[in-house]
């Protein structure tokens, strides 16, 4: 058995204003993610989203250990609102996460939604908030 990611939601975290889908399931047999862009166009703030997706809120300190010796990607979760969601006077970044267990033939056995948001608050930390759904849409746990 193994765990795959099937989709990541992002919503106004970093350049992603608003919601953003990335489907990761399989095309054909193959199972390959292939991210590119631009300088600037988002690629770190998607698997920075992705690891904190996964992680949650342990992952703001990791990524800073990480990327402390790079100018070009230094990251400071107070400042990962995105710039128009925060002039809109919002003040929430989200992730979901789709998981699934499969085995060796692919067929899906469980299946877990994680949703993190950070809610930015002025003058104080971010604060995580955490829930996990299983397919019957029940809550699985909230944190």
């Amino acid at each position: 058995m193994q765990i795959y990611l099937d989709r990541l939601k992002i919503k106004d975290f970093g350049p992603f204003y608003g919601s953003h889908c990335f489907d990761f399931n399989a095309v054909g047999e193959r199972r390959t993610v292939l991210i590119g862009g631009k300088n600037g166009a988002g690629k770190t703030h998607l698997l920075r989203a992705l690891y904190l997706a996964v992680v949650g809120e342990s992952g703001a300190g990791d990524l800073k250990k990480v990327e402390a010796g790079s100018e070009a990607t230094k990251f400071d979760l107070r400042e990962s609102l995105n710039r128009r969601a925060k002039s809109e006077g919002k003040t929430t970044s989200e992730f979901e996460i789709s998981l699934s267990l499969r085995d060796a033939t692919g067929s899906t056995g469980r299946t877990l939604t994680l949703l993190r948001e950070i809610r930015h608050r002025p003058n104080s930390p971010p604060v995580f908030y955490a829930q996990a759904y299983t397919p019957d849409n029940s809550t699985a746990h909230r944190r």
